[in-house]
């Protein structure tokens, strides 16, 4: 009968030390998952709205899973919106405009005009920018400017022919002085343009710069109705165009403006305020800088701003 009972616990004690699927051997807790190959499960980690996911799962020890990646942080791409959640600012208005255009000897010249405060308006001036530049290069405030202290004026910037709009027949880069030339043409061109939208216009001057005052003095000389002509940063002879003659033939008022570390157009303006022509000129020199053209607005330091030295002018 012992020898029977001490079997029976034999076998017992020996079935204690098998471990059954699914548990841990003795008294351990039971695992969630089985290992694989003592490896846990790579965790993958969510990618963020704009930005990658941050890290992948641990790697887990025997018997227990990987601990799973942390999802991505949202990414931040989007621009921050505007205070109370407005968007951003909005830019303020500018004065009321209208795009027209039109064609000079086959190039279709394109435009903005502001407008007067009335509807049959008197005056016009007419913005020739320079070289390359566009339209937009003469400020917004200074075309608020005129509006503000002409009454009865209207304003029209002009993109010249190979510049911004003004493409049809070609690009700027490939002009010669010919081309540079009969960019005088598109001026008369314009001031044909204004008449047909405001018959009531009587009064037309032209503000050019760089080249484009060039072009501005040339066509002035052609149109006498072009009654006052400002010339910023004037070249005797840029890209082969002379304006001596138009300069000595002009009777009309001229103000001629530039920098005084801009050499040439210094030594041209002052050249253009000496000629024995027209006895209504007036010389404009910004000292302490080198800016050239349109790029003398906001450059003008402590001295007179160069847009109430230009309305105060055409007035």
């Amino acid at each position: 009968m012992k020898t029977y009972l001490a079997l029976i616990l034999a076998a017992v004690l020996l079935s204690g030390c098998i471990q059954i699927p699914g548990q841990t051997s003795g008294t351990g807790t039971p695992a969630t998952h089985p290992a694989v190959s003592g490896n846990a499960t790579q965790g993958s980690a969510t990618q963020g709205a704009a930005g990658e996911g941050t890290g992948q799962g641990t790697q887990g020890s025997a018997g227990t899973s990987g601990t799973q990646g942390t999802s991505g942080t949202q990414g931040t791409g989007q621009g921050a919106q505007g205070s109370s959640g407005s968007g951003g600012s909005v830019a303020p208005a500018g004065p009321a405009s209208m795009e027209i255009s039109f064609i000079s000897l086959g190039w279709n010249i394109s435009g903005t005009l502001y407008k007067a405060s009335t509807n049959a308006p008197t005056k016009a001036v007419i913005l020739v920018p320079m070289r390359g530049y566009t339209r937009d290069s003469y400020p917004v405030g200074f075309i608020t400017d005129i509006l503000a202290k002409m009454d009865s004026t209207v304003v029209y910037a002009i993109d010249p022919r190979g510049t911004g709009k003004s493409t049809n027949l070609g690009n700027y880069q490939s002009f010669t002085t010919d081309d540079y030339r009969a960019s005088a043409d598109d001026i008369v061109s314009a001031r044909g343009a204004l008449r047909n939208v405001y018959p009531t216009l009587v009064t037309f001057s032209v503000v050019g710069a760089s080249i484009g005052s060039s072009a501005a003095i040339l066509a002035a000389d052609k149109d006498n109705r072009l009654s006052k002509v400002v010339m910023i940063s004037p070249g005797r002879s840029y890209e082969g165009v002379s304006i001596d003659r138009a300069v000595s033939d002009y009777m009309q008022p001229i103000l001629a403006v530039a920098s005084s570390g801009d050499n040439d157009a210094a030594a041209t303006a002052q050249w253009v305020y000496s000629t024995e022509s027209s006895p209504q000129k007036q010389l404009k020199i910004y000292y302490g800088t080198s800016a050239h053209g349109t790029d003398i607005f906001g450059k003008e330091g402590s001295d007179t701003p160069l847009s109430s030295v230009i309305t105060d002018f055409l007035k």
